[in-house]
């Protein structure tokens, strides 16, 4: 034989006032998960022997500057580091750009 079921009562309230809900703008930006290095581009070349060139003068020019050697498709991009601060790195590609025009930043 089954228990007999309880009877359940709740109570009602009537004009209930909501609790005031309040709104939160927030703006946040996602840190990388290890800080992006910047590098001047000073050239990306298709002969190894212009690439190699180019780092030699990097090196003797900067250096205590990690020198990039990268290739990428039928280039090869040569430039060096300039930290991993951005504003940094923009002051630093604006002083090398009055030697050469067409240099740029890669952030790696």
């Amino acid at each position: 034989v089954p228990a007999p079921l309880e009877e359940v009562t709740s109570a009602v309230v009537e004009n209930a006032i909501p609790a005031p809900v309040e709104t939160v703008k927030t703006t946040a930006t996602a840190a990388p998960a290890y800080p992006e290095t910047y590098y001047v581009i000073v050239g990306a070349f298709s002969k190894k022997r212009n690439a190699i060139t180019a780092k030699q003068r990097l090196e003797e020019k900067y250096p205590n500057s990690e020198i990039l050697v990268e290739r990428v498709s039928n280039l090869t991009r040569v430039g060096f580091s300039v930290g991993n601060n951005y504003d940094r790195a923009m002051a630093q590609l604006a002083s090398s750009q009055k030697e050469d025009s067409s240099y740029w930043l890669l952030a790696k």
